[in-house]
C-alpha cells in the first residue's frame, strides 16, 4: 500500500498569522521559556493544536516526539478517546548556547505528520 501525500513528509504551518483550520488542529504547540540556565531543569508543554484536536476511534493523534537540534529525546504514545495529545518534559541544557531548537513532530491517523519548533537560548 502506497503512502499518501500528508504521510510522505512534515506539514509544517505555511503563514503563522494566517493558519487555516487544518494547521490550527494539528500542528504541534510548544510552550518553553525563551532562555533557560545551562545545567537547570526546565518545563516544555506540547500539545497539538491550538484549537483541541479530534480524539476519536476514527481521528486521533499517534503520537508526540521531541526532538532537541537533530537529538532525539522522547515518543509518547496516545490512544484514542481516554487521553489527550499533550505531553509536560523536564529537560536540562548543559552547555550555553545562542539558540537551540526544540522541535515537536506529531502524527494524526487521518492527516498525517506535522511538525513544529522554537528555540531556546541558554545561559
Amino acid at each position: 500500500m502506497l503512502e499518501v501525500e500528508p504521510f510522505c513528509k512534515p506539514n509544517r504551518v505555511k503563514d503563522p498569522k494566517n493558519k487555516n483550520l487544518l494547521e490550527q488542529k494539528h500542528s504541534p504547540v510548544i510552550e518553553a521559556p525563551s532562555e533557560v540556565t545551562a545545567g537547570e531543569f526546565f518545563n516544555i508543554v506540547i500539545r497539538v493544536g491550538e484549537i483541541e484536536h479530534p480524539n476519536q476511534n476514527d481521528h486521533f493523534i499517534h503520537w508526540i516526539k521531541i526532538y532537541l537540534d537533530d537529538l532525539y529525546l522522547t515518543r509518547t504514545d496516545f490512544t484514542p478517546v481516554m487521553t489527550r495529545p499533550e505531553i509536560t518534559l523536564s529537560l536540562k541544557i548543559a552547555q550555553k548556547s545562542e539558540e537551540r531548537p526544540i522541535r515537536a513532530v506529531t502524527r494524526c491517523n487521518q492527516h498525517g505528520i506535522w511538525e513544529s519548533n522554537t528555540l531556546i537560548t541558554v545561559k
